[in-house]
């Protein structure tokens, strides 16, 4: 599998997004909105499906 760093910059920005959007449902927990622990939850679970993905491309030793 030929994966360009193009391919990778795309993973870590989508990384990011869900990054943002976990610290985003931190700060509703933080101002009393508890139902924002289950928007963290679902985000969690997105990010490290993610994180996943990606380090399973890099333990693959893709080539550029």
């Amino acid at each position: 599998m030929s994966l360009a760093p193009e391919d990778l910059v795309t993973q870590l920005d989508r990384i990011a997004v869900l990054v943002d959007e976990a610290r985003a449902a931190v700060a509703l927990i933080g101002e009393g909105d508890p139902s924002a622990m289950q928007e963290l939850d679902a985000t969690v679970d997105r990010l490290a499906a993610a994180v996943a993905e990606l380090k399973g491309q890099t333990a693959a030793g893709g080539r550029f």
